[in-house]
């Protein structure tokens, strides 16, 4: 009896932590405003450098996330990404003392689009 109890038991904690390993965790209340300045001292910008932008709309970032850990048997790999990134690009020489200024909306990210998956073969058998 004592291991039937046992057995369901060790069962229960198997199948929780498998339902919960992909569920999304609510977002913390930032309130206020919704960016804030990097921490540290910032390098100076090269004002003799070529300048280049990074256009949001021709952008597409992609950050490919893989399970790791313990239980990395038991998840699966996620992309996450989007036309989220814009910034700016300081080309100087030497290359050394060039500088690359990156903004990314967090916000808007999103997970696992079907056409990405294909991308990465996520969704092919070996």
């Amino acid at each position: 009896m004592v291991i039937v109890m046992l057995r369901t038991l060790v069962c229960g904690i198997f199948c929780a932590v498998l339902l919960l390993g992909c569920q999304a965790q609510p977002r913390p209340s930032i309130g206020g405003e919704q960016t804030r300045e990097a921490a540290g001292d910032l390098p100076n910008w090269p004002a003799e450098a070529r300048q280049f932008v990074v256009d949001r709309e021709a952008s597409d970032l992609r950050i490919v996330v893989f399970p790791a850990g313990a239980l990395a048997r038991l998840g699966h790999a996620h992309v996450i990404g989007g036309p989220v990134i814009d910034g700016e690009v300081a080309l100087a020489e030497p290359w050394e003392q060039s500088a690359l200024r990156l903004r990314i909306d967090v916000e808007a990210l999103e997970v696992d689009r079907p056409e990405w998956r294909e991308d990465e073969r996520f969704d092919r058998a070996p």
